[in-house]
């Protein structure tokens, strides 16, 4: 006799920068920065564990940047997240929303 479970695959999530930045940060004093910490901790806390997290080599870059104290710990946090291959068309689209981001700015 055989007992078969069902295990549902997990989804799949991308974190960009905001959340490894947001979760390490100092506690911010504007209320929407500080809501916005908070309930990115209680995500990294308790649901990430629910999902396959991905990251990029630009996640990578960008939480290595800046401070290096502030850096060490994003780097630490996203340490154990596997990596999206870099796709022409996905480095394409990036690249074109960076342009974008940055004509905004």
């Amino acid at each position: 006799m055989y007992i078969y479970f069902y295990m549902p695959a997990k989804k799949s999530v991308y974190v960009e920068t905001t959340i490894p930045s947001l979760i390490t940060a100092r506690t911010s004093k504007d209320l929407i920065t500080a809501y916005r910490q908070d309930i990115s901790k209680l995500f990294w806390e308790n649901e990430r564990n629910k999902y396959d997290l991905f990251i990029s080599q630009y996640v990578f870059a960008e939480c290595s940047d800046g401070d290096t104290e502030a850096a060490k710990r994003r780097l630490e946090l996203i340490k154990d997240i596997s990596y999206i291959p870099i796709t022409e068309l996905y480095s394409h689209s990036v690249t074109s929303i960076l342009n974008v981001k940055l004509k905004i700015l």
